[in-house]
């Protein structure tokens, strides 16, 4: 752990995601599933990695959060829609984790503008949590190590939690969206 925190950068950490997504999705391609599967690992952690080392050696800057959050939804949204789009999970369960995520970043956007801070919430750590397992079965689903009825129960589980987590973040960030709201009205 030493030599990765002093040799790499949280930064780093995090844009090797962008890269082992490319890599996973060849893997994946020229069915090298175990392979796929361990990167998909190795960028999971990876996810963690950068946060801890940010926290850890005060490392974290503007630009890290930012470019962490970037590349979680590159990462995570690639590979749902790599999985769609082979069949993997259903259309309505991509969209809601997508939509969910997307919807978030404009809130937070907006909190932005409006000089308001919108922190994470704890459903939203499980939902990034639950994304990530979702992965790994579609992963392990591929070694045929796991029935696609438990990826298919994990995935209406995951687009369940992504709406409940939604509804959270916005009840947790009402002041915000009152401001919100009143805007649309004018």
């Amino acid at each position: 752990m030493a030599f990765i925190t002093m040799k790499l950068t949280p930064n780093q950490i995090t844009l090797s995601r962008f890269f082992l997504l490319i890599l996973i999705i060849l893997s994946y391609e020229i069915r090298f599933f175990y392979l796929g599967t361990v990167l998909v690992i190795i960028g999971l952690l990876s996810d963690f990695l950068d946060g801890y080392i940010a926290r850890k050696y005060k490392k974290g800057t503007a630009v890290g959060i930012f470019l962490d959050q970037f590349v979680d939804k590159l990462f995570v949204h690639g590979l749902l829609l790599y999985f769609l789009a082979r069949g993997h999970l259903g259309f309505l369960v991509v969209l809601i984790i997508i939509l969910r995520d997307d919807i978030a970043v404009a809130l937070r956007y907006f909190g932005i503008q409006n000089q308001q801070v919108m922190p994470s919430i704890w459903s939203g750590k499980l939902k990034l949590w639950l994304q990530g397992v979702l992965l790994l079965a579609v992963s392990l689903e591929l070694m045929s190590l796991i029935p696609i009825s438990a990826v298919k129960i994990l995935a209406g589980i995951t687009a369940a939690w992504s709406v409940i987590s939604l509804l959270h973040l916005m009840y947790a960030n009402r002041t915000g969206l009152k401001v919100l709201v009143d805007g649309l009205k004018k």
